[in-house]
């Protein structure tokens, strides 16, 4: 189902959409004060807020003239930016969508993020966030991934798609088990044999070099070959888990598209999420629910029952 499509819900020959990514106006990769002789902001970069973004997006909007946003429509972080779009008011934005998302980022939902977190510093090469953008943490960041995949989707969902199958299985029926669409149309599980590595690209465009990333993989061993050897095999035999396979592809993709300071800076952003902060009193018993009530215009809340960080019931 695609909702962005001429004469669908969201038509962008009469709308325009604005995106929410690390790759825009600044961020760790981003250089002081563009001169390359400083080198980069990375950990350096001062903390922001989902609010702080969405002061930007206006700002923008300002310059380009924009008097009335008809809808601002988002999920899971864009859900957040939607919700704090609404205190912009009912005159400037006249209706919201928040899907899959939460008005204060739960305690679960930063455990998660902190695991992650904790993968990309763990790597040797991460160096405290001063690392060569020649040479990044990129097995740190492929952890980090895989984390945040399990809470992309649920228990049934992994087992209805992958359940006990095997490469070989799925590579006979499916062309494709990427989970969105990717201008890499090569076979996943074909190429995710392979160890996991990056083709980086740095903020001028030029593409970077990186190690590869060795998985370790246990095998019984015999007289007749080396470990080296075994494990070779076993990574390239047709028996190895679906599953396996497709998360170590989606972490290959994902490194070679961010950038470690950039991961931990957003999952930051995200912890930090409370539409409460600076707009209620100290002492209010329930400072979640005072925020919402100060929301005058229609607003439509979608929940996923099955979701893993931000539970349905916090979307009632």
């Amino acid at each position: 189902m695609f909702w962005w499509h001429t004469r669908h819900m969201v038509d962008w020959h009469r709308q325009r959409t604005m995106l929410s990514c690390p790759y825009g106006t600044a961020a760790p990769t981003t250089l002081i004060n563009g001169d390359p002789t400083l080198g980069y902001y990375g950990p350096l970069f001062p903390s922001t807020s989902i609010r702080d973004d969405v002061r930007l997006h206006k700002q923008v909007l300002d310059h380009l003239g924009v008097r009335q946003v008809a809808c601002v429509i988002g999920g899971s972080m864009g859900g957040m930016l939607a919700l704090e779009w609404a205190y912009m008011g009912p005159q400037y934005v006249r209706t919201i969508v928040a899907i899959a998302t939460s008005a204060r980022t739960n305690a679960w939902s930063m455990a998660w993020s902190e695991t992650q977190r904790r993968s990309i510093r763990c790597d040797p090469k991460f160096n405290g966030g001063w690392y060569d953008m020649d040479d990044p943490p990129v097995d740190g960041l492929a952890a980090a991934r895989l984390i945040a995949l399990l809470t992309y989707r649920a228990h049934p969902s992994f087992e209805s798609r992958f359940g006990r199958k095997t490469v070989a299985a799925v590579s006979s029926t499916e062309t494709d088990v990427s989970s969105s669409p990717s201008s890499d149309h090569s076979t996943p599980l074909a190429s995710s044999t392979s160890s996991i590595s990056s083709s980086r690209v740095d903020v001028h465009g030029k593409k970077k070099p990186s190690p590869q990333l060795t998985p370790l993989r246990l095998t019984q061993l015999d007289n007749r070959s080396s470990i080296r050897e075994q494990t070779t095999r076993y990574a390239n035999s047709s028996s190895e888990m679906a599953v396996h396979s497709y998360l170590r592809y989606q972490a290959k993709k994902f490194n070679a598209r961010f950038d470690a300071n950039c991961y931990i800076a957003m999952a930051d952003r995200i912890d930090r999420h409370d539409i409460s902060r600076g707009r209620v009193t100290a002492d209010c018993n329930d400072p979640v629910a005072e925020a919402l009530s100060q929301i005058k215009q229609p607003v439509l809340i979608l929940g996923i029952p099955t979701d893993v960080l931000y539970p349905y019931s916090e979307q009632r």
